[in-house]
């Protein structure tokens, strides 16, 4: 009988906007009643949420798995019904690819500022296909930090899915490119290299800029999270010239195994 009335009242608590937060799953014995609730990403419909960073989704799960357990525990409390509640939480610090990822990280306004550098180096010598190339420099930071937000989330979980997201940004609804594709191919192609061969490398660069200097006082990046970028950006590129036609499976971050767990005596 309890245990019907709780699967009644774990069904009716709300998730945030009807999206599915957590799970639950409900074990019985002799002694109690065993409640665990998971936080999930899994089942989120990225069309009616307000943002789709999976560190952001995660902890909203969290947040409202938590509400969910507090609204359990304000009913057994209600009903004077004993229980007690085992939060194993833990903090996400995993980094797969991590000196990989801080090698980036360190040397991201300088990696922007070489990049516009050297771009404008193409147009001012009219090289192909920069000949009457026009672009905004402002845009070009803006896009440049997203991207190189998205590799370091990736590397620190040896996921894609960030990558995979900016890279869609990159297409209209309609499958229309929303920026000159030929253009955008070789920088993102110059400027995988200058990040593979030599910011993670540790090694110096001549880059046009003035603005500010390399950090090369990284630790190398770990061979296979070089491989790991290549393979980011070599998919971020296949993109820029093909669309979204051979879509990428997507590897998510691995999620530590948090839970909460409300035992209720019986």
């Amino acid at each position: 009988m309890l245990v019907d009335q709780l699967k009644e009242i774990i069904h009716l608590t709300p998730a945030r906007q009807n999206q599915v937060c957590y799970q639950v799953a409900i074990t019985e014995s002799q002694q109690a009643i065993k409640c665990r609730f998971t936080p999930t990403i899994d089942h989120f419909d990225s069309s009616r949420t307000a943002f789709t960073d999976p560190d952001l989704l995660y902890s909203s799960a969290m947040f409202h798995t938590g509400l969910a357990v507090g609204q359990l525990e304000t009913w057994l409390r209600e009903r004077s019904i004993n229980y007690t509640v085992n939060r194993q939480i833990t903090e996400r610090v995993s980094q797969v690819y991590g000196q990989a990822a801080r090698a980036i990280e360190q040397n991201k306004y300088w990696i922007k500022e070489a990049t516009v550098a050297w771009i404008n180096q193409q147009v001012r010598e009219h090289r192909e296909p920069f000949k009457d190339y026009q672009y905004d420099s402002a845009k070009c930071h803006r896009d440049l930090e997203f991207l190189l937000q998205a590799f370091i989330g990736d590397l620190a979980h040896a996921s894609n899915e960030k990558t995979a997201f900016i890279a869609s940004t990159f297409w209209d609804k309609d499958g229309r490119p929303v920026s000159r594709r030929q253009q955008e191919v070789v920088i993102h192609t110059w400027l995988r290299s200058l990040i593979s061969n030599w910011v993670m490398q540790g090694q110096a660069y001549q880059g046009l800029q003035t603005y500010t200097g390399q950090d090369c006082q990284v630790v190398p990046a770990e061979p296979t999270g070089r491989l790991w970028f290549d393979y980011l950006y070599g998919y971020f590129i296949q993109v820029l010239e093909h669309g979204l036609e051979q879509p990428q499976q997507i590897i998510r971050a691995q999620w530590p195994q948090d839970h909460i767990e409300v035992m209720i005596n019986v």
